[in-house]
């Protein structure tokens, strides 16, 4: 059975429809079409409110994002202090990536000279980009980070026409249906996160008159041709600031071309898993999709709006939608019946989705899939030192670099640049733990506690044990959950000392008592090495048209897991170990009787493990003794050549977890 979204709110109200829109009643959401003559609504809507002063005022804002109906709500970024491997991650982007680009050449230039031709395919990214730099200049006080991002900020306000458009075509070539509505909604998002950080009334007012550039070259009624990425979030944002609702409706309404190439809408989207497998169907634009009509559901409930994003999770976890390392898709598609090769594009999308699905429901076991994720699809995206950005991430062969793509380069830095908002999560009188990772949170939303400090002391994923040290202002009752992932089975938990009984099977542990400074809870969450057996088959097409279960790529293999992380073999590494002993990765047979570990390794990252195992360099030989000693290293391994082993005795191996997702 698929899990269900649950809401906090069951106080339902019809979804809004905008006058001269007629919608077709039926089954499928997506099939609504437009059928009146809609005309040039967005040119008839207000002017908006800006201004063009370049000064800004100093200091951060301690605004935060609407809740709405929200079951939790984000705590700030400049409240979180990250530790640990995601400090490291963080910081080396930041270092290594970030700050040494050549911002002006690569990414603002195009915007002063236009160059482009109106029938050249080309995303710039900026406005991602821009909202990434803002975020980390949040929580890092780095004023490197605030050249940065003022010099995007005022050379993107100095490139925008009388019109209001901000692009790379030629003058007199504006708006045209490829990536030019996407870049455009980034560039929006990017200056509304300068304005909700900074307080920056110029980038509001420039991200305004960019909105109406676009309402009135793409009125509603008229088609945009093609996915148009990040249109929801972009409007969203200046909905959020301005209360504006033109904004919602236009977004809501506005007709795209959908992953199914048909046209449709963000109110009735329908994620279209009939068509996996039989068109080019792009698995970051159904997240996106799907993580618009969460938004949507923010401004506007209506639970039908809930359900594309339900149906994407059943078809993960549920039908073999997702690799064992936390992504999917074949390139930029849907995982088809073909070796895996997920983009960077998929998996911050993916994370993104599931992080609003966190805050709308409260459910932490979407934090399972979120973590499966954050430590191996997403962090084996870049070099080891964070330099590079990879475009996709192959699970066979060598992991290689394309030429630069500013789209997976610049969704990797702004998923980092949120990642401090995925570990606490917060609501009244409720305080939730859902990554474990070393860092520091402020809270004040508790009455009548004042202040409460919370740290978290850990070395997870590769420690056990996480140290909750909780310190508030004044003696108060209150309630801390923490995530209890499905992979545990035997967690243990101390308050003070004394152990407190965890129900068996429940995803979550929630502490309610009257906490004092000082109190100290300690969680145990004992990880063995489990044996995943891959999927005997996937879902597609065969090559006459008919939809089928089809033999999975990797059917007959198993992959190697500990706690939330998978184990890859490096070629290179165990040959050496080996004597530079010959061996084909897709013929190694290992023995999971004698898989051990785990032992520190730094191959993968600093204070890393890697497991040891014996097998065989192919089936043949599995009479005779081992011939081959190996080391499995963690899956982020940049000399990583392969995921799924053959094992010599499969019974020894169970499903993934996650094929029990939502269930007790």
């Amino acid at each position: 059975m698929m899990k269900k979204l649950m809401i906090s709110d069951q106080k339902h109200q019809e979804i809004y429809v905008p006058k001269r829109i007629t919608v077709i009643p039926g089954k499928s959401m997506q099939r609504r079409m437009f059928l009146a003559s809609v005309g040039a609504i967005a040119a008839a809507f207000a002017a908006p409110r800006w201004v063009k002063a370049m000064a800004e005022p100093t200091g951060p804002s301690e605004h935060s994002q609407d809740s709405g109906r929200d079951a939790f709500f984000l705590l700030p970024l400049t409240k979180i202090t990250i530790g640990g491997e995601f400090h490291r991650r963080v910081f080396d982007l930041i270092e290594n990536n970030l700050l040494k680009l050549d911002i002006e050449k690569v990414y603002l230039d195009p915007f002063l000279s236009r160059q482009f031709p109106p029938d050249q395919w080309v995303f710039m990214g900026t406005g991602v980009l821009l909202r990434s730099a803002a975020n980390f200049e949040l929580f890092s006080g780095d004023s490197r980070i605030s050249d940065k991002r003022k010099l995007i900020t005022q050379k993107l306000i100095s490139a925008q026409d009388e019109s209001g458009y901000i692009g790379v075509r030629l003058l007199g070539a504006t708006w045209k249906n490829n990536y030019e509505p996407e870049d455009a909604a980034d560039i929006m998002q990017g200056f509304s996160a300068v304005h909700r950080h900074f307080g920056n009334a110029a980038a509001l007012g420039t991200a305004e008159k960019l909105a109406r550039a676009m309402m009135t070259a793409y009125p509603l009624g008229t088609e945009i041709r093609h996915e148009a990425i990040d249109l929801p979030e972009g409007f969203d944002d200046l909905y959020e600031l301005t209360h504006d609702e033109s904004y919602v409706d236009y977004y809501a309404y506005i007709p795209y071309e959908s992953a199914a190439k048909s046209f449709g809408f963000i109110a009735g989207y329908e994620f279209p898993e009939d068509q996996i497998g039989r068109t080019q169907v792009h698995c970051y634009a159904n997240f996106e999709r799907s993580r618009g009509q969460l938004l949507l559901y923010r401004r506007r409930p209506d639970p039908q709006l809930l359900e594309s994003s339900q149906q994407i999770i059943d078809f993960l976890c549920k039908r073999n939608g997702m690799y064992i390392i936390g992504s999917t898709g074949n390139n930029e598609q849907w995982r088809p019946p073909k070796n895996g090769s997920p983009e960077t594009c998929a998996t911050a999308y993916l994370l993104l989705l599931l992080h609003e699905m966190i805050r709308i429901s409260g459910d932490l076991e979407y934090g399972d899939l979120m973590e499966r994720t954050i430590y191996n699809a997403l962090f084996a995206a870049p070099t080891g030192d964070s330099s590079k950005i990879r475009y996709h991430n192959p699970m066979e062969g060598v992991r290689a670099f394309e030429a630069p793509w500013k789209c997976c380069e610049n969704n990797y830095r702004r998923v980092l640049s949120e990642l401090p908002q995925m570990i606490y999560y917060a609501s009244s009188g409720n305080i939730a733990i859902n990554l474990f990772t070393g860092s520091q949170a402020e809270f004040s939303h508790i009455e009548p506690a004042g202040l409460i400090r919370m740290r978290q002391e850990t070395a997870y994923p590769t420690g056990e044990r996480i140290l909750i040290y909780i310190d508030p202002q004044y003696e108060a009752e209150f309630s801390l959950t923490v995530r209890i992932p499905r992979w545990c089975n035997s967690a243990r938990l101390k308050v003070n000392g004394q152990s407190m009984a965890i129900v068996p099977n429940d995803r979550k542990c929630i502490i309610h008592r009257r906490w004092t400074a000082g109190d100290k809870v300690e969680i145990e969450l004992p990880m063995s090495i489990r044996i995943i057996k891959a999927p005997e088959t996937v879902m597609g097409y065969t090559p006459d048209g008919i939809r089928a279960a089809l033999p999975d790529p990797y059917a007959g293999r198993i992959a190697v897991l500990r706690g939330p992380q998978v184990f890859c073999l490096n070629h290179d590494l165990n040959a050496r170990r080996n004597g530079n002993t010959v061996f084909e990765d897709d013929k190694v047979v290992i023995d999971p009787e004698t898989l051990r570990g785990p032992m520190p390794d730094n191959t993968a990252r600093p204070d890393g493990v890697h497991l040891s195992v014996k097998g065989w360099s192919s089936s043949g030989k599995i009479s005779g003794k081992h011939d081959l000693d190996l080391l499995l290293t963690e899956y982020p391994d940049e000399g990583g050549t392969i995921t799924y082993l053959y094992c010599s005795d499969i019974a020894l191996s169970v499903p993934d977890e996650f094929t029990r997702f939502g269930e007790k």
